[in-house]
């Protein structure tokens, strides 16, 4: 004997955020975004005073990919932060110098605070690791 299951029916919230959502991919390149908004319009919301969350940057480092080319770049010794920026640069061309050096300030700091990195001047170096660390 076959079972049949009781499958409640959509609910109103359900499907509209399932059609903000496939609105949000057709903003962002996806094809369909005018039968979106009739569909929406059909069910009694305006499209326009959806919000829309903008899309993370392209020029955006991956998890400790920044903190990995700090690192490198004061390997070879004392260096300033535009000098580390300069030299991410050169691995991510497509990101502006200056968006560079931004991330490279922010990224030193972050490891000052953990003790990776520390500031003699306007010269940023490699502490020394301690004796009992691997």
């Amino acid at each position: 004997m076959r079972m049949a299951y009781y499958r409640p029916p959509m609910t109103e919230r359900t499907l509209l955020h399932a059609l903000e959502q496939v609105r949000r991919e057709c903003i962002y390149g996806a094809d369909g975004l005018e039968h979106v908004e009739a569909l929406l319009k059909l069910r009694g919301v305006d499209p326009d005073h959806l919000y829309v969350p903008r899309k993370m940057s392209p020029d955006r480092f991956k998890s400790r990919v920044l903190k990995r080319h700090v690192v490198s770049a004061l390997n070879e010794g004392p260096k300033t932060s535009r000098q580390i920026g300069e030299s991410v640069h050169c691995a991510y061309p497509h990101v502006s110098v200056e968006g560079c050096v931004l991330r490279t300030r922010r990224s030193l700091y972050r490891l000052k605070l953990q003790g990776v990195v520390g500031r003699e001047g306007i010269l940023w170096r490699l502490m020394p690791r301690a004796a009992n660390t691997p």
